[in-house]
């Protein structure tokens, strides 16, 4: 955690908080579900400190990846009802 906290405080873009992690080595992979979504929060996307619009653009699996996730999680919830929050008709 301290990793995270000091990244999530000094970095000054999306992309400075995810080299920054690179750099850092051991468990980048655990860090950056907290430093991506919240530096994505801090600066959005596009722009000189967002998610560059040119690495979302190399992102051409989006639809198998989604179906991956909607996989996992319904697995999880049929295991283990409580284990997972069961998303609002609304929502979908």
């Amino acid at each position: 955690m301290p990793v995270i906290f000091h990244i999530l405080s000094h970095a000054r873009s999306f992309t400075e908080a995810v080299r920054a992690n690179i750099y850092c080595e051991g468990d980048s992979c655990g860090r950056v579900w907290i430093i991506g979504p919240a530096m994505e929060a801090l600066f959005g996307v596009g722009g000189e400190r967002g998610i560059p619009l040119s690495w979302l653009a190399r992102v051409t699996d989006a639809p198998a990846i989604l179906t991956d996730i909607e996989t996992l999680v319904n697995q999880t919830w049929a295991a283990n009802p409580r284990a997972a929050v069961k998303p609002r008709k609304d929502c979908t």
